[in-house]
Formats: C-alpha cells, structure tokens, sequence
C-alpha cells in the first residue's frame, strides 16, 4: 500500500480526509464567519471584492494570519508540521488567503500558483486546503490535474493554462467536506468553476515555501498592497490594472 508521501510525489497533490478534530474544524468554520464579518481596516487584513450580477460582492481575505489566533494555532500546531512531514523539510508560511465565492461567484480559470510567485526567491511552493463548507460540483469545487506538476510551467496567456493544454488534461473534481485537507504543490494545474448553488463554498489556503529559501511573508504582502491593493487601501484617483500576476485567474475585479 502506498504511503501519503509517496502519493503525494506521484499526483502532486493529496486529499487528506477527516485530518481535523470535530473540535477543529468548528475552529475552522468560526474563523470563516469571523473573517466575513470583520469591517474593512486600511493597512491591516486584505479584503476583496468581485462584481455579480452588477453587485459588489465579496471574494476573498487575505493576510489575516495574525489577527486571527484559532487559524494560527492550527497553523503552527498541526498544519505546517504535517507539510513539513510530508515534504521532508521544514516548511514557512507564504501567504494566506479565505476565498468564499459566494452564490453567483466566479470561476477560476486553470493556472499554476508558481507564476503568481515566481518574482520571489523560492523555487518550491506548496499550498494546503482547509474547507468551511462542502465541496460539490454545483458551488465549484477544485478540479485538478493528477501528475500534471511534472510538466513544469506550462505556455500561459496572463498565467492561465493555453487552452489547447487545457482541453489535452483529465480535470478531477475534488470533492470534499469540512475536516478534510488537501495538499498541493504550485505546479499542480488546477482551476474551478462558478458557484451555481444557494450556498456559500469557502476554502482557506495557506501557502508555504522552504524555510532554508528564506521568509518573505510580509514582503510578499508589502509588494501586493503595492499591485493590487484591497479596495480600502485604493487611490480614488488612480487605475489599476486587475490582470496581473497579483490576481492570477481569479475573477477580483
């Protein structure tokens, strides 16, 4: 029988089921609610929006690390030690982020996170999934491509997958509910679809590097207030280009 390392070098990427107590998981779930809840704050948490249906509608959070104890803790205590386990080396937070999409939300086109980070001194990324709802195909799950990490960089127009490679890989629905984990690395091709239920489906990522290739964490989220700043954070006065690698196949406008 394989063991979780070694499915996880071949595919690229694992689903770890039932990984959270009952305990954490209600963690999970009441971090989502408080991380909705808490009003936008200039220089702090990096909230953003999306356009449905002619409403603004919010998206995603990013950079809350700090301010939110219960994430930390399971972050430290439970989920990077299991990466670094898993990785065979010691693993440092990147980024985080929550992304709720919302009923009506938007889909995220194919990509590889790599090329969202590459103007970063790591070489290796890898992101963990943690999940406030169930995942279905209806509100948009992750589909993703098993083994498709060993094609390196794939030819992208603005970071999405060309389509000609797009419509050449077996897409999987990754069907999950709360409790699970999955575990990817930033060369897996993945993307999902629009949320077509009544429902909210809300992932949380934690994306980490090789801690011997350094920490950029706060760097990281200096330069994107700098790219792609959260609304609160706008000049009124200035454009911004929402296509870049700040916002890569992502439909925060």
């Amino acid at each position: 029988m394989e063991s979780e390392k070694e499915i996880y070098k071949r595919d690229g990427f694992i689903v770890l089921r039932d990984f959270f107590t009952e305990s954490e998981t209600k963690d999970i779930l009441d971090s989502a609610n408080l991380l909705f809840n808490v009003p936008e704050k200039r220089d702090s948490y990096m909230k953003y929006y999306e356009t449905v249906n002619g409403v603004r509608t919010l998206a995603r959070i990013e950079k809350f690390y700090d301010f939110e104890p219960k994430i930390m803790n399971l972050v430290n205590m439970k989920i990077r030690p299991t990466l670094s386990n898993l990785e065979g080396w010691t693993m440092t937070l990147f980024k985080d982020k929550l992304n709720w999409k919302l009923p009506g939300g938007g889909a995220f086109k194919p990509h590889q996170d790599f090329e969202a980070y590459d103007d970063f001194p790591p070489k290796y990324y890898t992101t963990v999934a943690v999940f406030a709802d169930e995942c279905t195909i209806e509100n948009g799950c992750l589909e993703m491509v098993r083994n498709g990490d060993k094609e390196g960089v794939l030819k992208n127009t603005n970071g999405c997958i060309n389509d000609d490679i797009v419509a050449s890989f077996n897409w999987e629905p990754v069907l999950v509910k709360p409790g699970d984990m999955v575990i990817f690395n930033a060369l897996v091709p993945h993307r999902s679809g629009k949320n077509m239920s009544d429902s909210t489906r809300r992932i949380f990522y934690f994306t980490f590097n090789k801690l011997s290739e350094g920490i950029h964490y706060f760097d990281y989220f200096k330069k994107k207030r700098e790219v792609m700043p959260p609304d609160i954070d706008r000049d009124p006065n200035k454009k911004y280009n929402t296509v870049n690698k700040y916002n890569l196949a992502n439909p925060i406008d």
